[in-house]
């Protein structure tokens, strides 16, 4: 008898209004351990109603003006997690974060199936020339799937690298337009 290894359905998508509460729950609940693992200082997470307010407000502006261009990560019909780029310099450059919000999600692949669908997608969307990824010196699981992903290294600093991290060192990757394997 045969096992056969059941396909999973991977669909990246636009965010909608619909999705701001998902998004807000998971940085609403993460706990202290998980936070520190991201660079996260909880103290500086905004509260639920205003990050859910901050996610509709950018969805609602035209593609230009948006800061914060969200994707939704699906599997199997059921929201996952989130991908982002911000700030977009529109025919130049984002930063991209992507966050998969059930521990039971982890380490399985998907977000580097996910990440590989994401990408083109943002390319297309801004024109963009370059994709930075930069995150905290100490998570390790971005720089694993950046490597996976094509990314090259460009450089590890110190600096408070947003509104709710902590001062850390964080590494920084680079996929160009041309370079990427997606």
């Amino acid at each position: 008898m045969s096992k056969v290894k059941e396909e999973k359905s991977y669909v990246v998508r636009e965010a909608t209004s619909v999705d701001a509460e998902s998004i807000a729950a998971y940085w609403s609940n993460l706990s202290f351990d998980d936070a520190f693992k991201l660079g996260i200082d909880l103290d500086k997470i905004p509260s639920t109603n205003e990050i859910i307010d901050f996610i509709e407000q950018q969805i609602s502006l035209p593609l230009n003006d948006k800061n914060s261009y969200i994707l939704i990560w699906e599997v199997d019909g059921v929201a996952i997690g989130h991908c982002n780029i911000t700030p977009i310099q529109v025919g130049g450059s984002a930063n991209i974060h992507s966050h998969i919000w059930n521990k039971s999600n982890i380490a399985k692949g998907m977000g580097e199936k996910l990440m590989r669908m994401s990408l083109p997608i943002f390319f297309d969307k801004y024109k963009l020339e370059k994709i930075f990824g930069v995150f905290y010196a100490l998570n390790s699981a971005p720089e694993k799937l950046c490597v996976k992903l094509g990314f090259s290294f460009v450089d590890e600093y110190p600096t408070i690298p947003g509104e709710w991290s902590f001062y850390q060192n964080v590494k920084k990757y680079v996929v160009s337009r041309e370079d990427s394997q997606i």
